[in-house]
């Protein structure tokens, strides 16, 4: 539902029905609607992160720290893309919630999956497999931000998870422009 129609047009009631069940047994689980909110968002980080090591960890021991990012990128966007639980709804709502409720996930939620993704690119960095003079907090905000908002995407422009992702590698590991169309960062960006 919160997928569907964001965090405030959906209603305990609307959860209710669509679950089957009175909007009275929704109450012996979930104190309120921020609560029930809460732990979705939960679950949907805690969903995806598992996805995502589970993904790295396949490679094994030898993978290159960029092969481990790839498999972090492509494992992302099937969680969000195929939203097969609360993964969407996660990525569509974040922005909509109220403060105290939006505060409160980044900082106990989102703070673990954050540091999963400064460790990928660090350990790329290190490995000097990317470049030294990129802000990686800044490089993790673009790939996350970039996938999540998949969500958004009018149905025309919707593409399967291993499209968006391999396109997304391209264009951060490889770039964009072709030949002497290359241009540098600006000086203090």
């Amino acid at each position: 539902m919160f997928s569907e129609t964001g965090y405030a047009a959906t209603r305990l009631t609307d959860i209710a029905e669509a679950a089957d069940v009175k909007q009275g047994s929704l109450y012996y689980y979930f104190d309120s609607k921020d609560t029930l909110v809460a732990e979705m968002l939960r679950v949907g980080l805690q969903k995806t992160h598992e996805h995502v090591v589970t993904a790295i960890d396949a490679l094994g021991d030898q993978a290159t720290a960029t092969a481990r990012l790839a498999a972090a990128i492509h494992a992302h966007a099937e969680a969000v893309i195929e939203a097969v639980d609360y993964t969407a709804a996660n990525a569509r709502i974040v922005g909509q919630l109220p403060d105290e409720l939006r505060k409160r996930h980044i900082r106990v939620d989102q703070r673990p999956y954050g540091q999963l993704w400064d460790g990928l690119l660090s350990d790329a960095r290190a490995a000097g497999e990317i470049r030294d003079d990129l802000d990686l907090q800044t490089l993790r905000l673009l790939i996350l931000g970039s996938l999540n908002w998949t969500v958004e995407w009018p149905d025309r422009a919707k593409r399967s998870p291993e499209r968006v992702a391999n396109i997304l590698i391209a264009a951060l590991f490889d770039g964009i422009t072709t030949g002497d169309h290359s241009v540098q960062m600006q000086a203090g960006a």
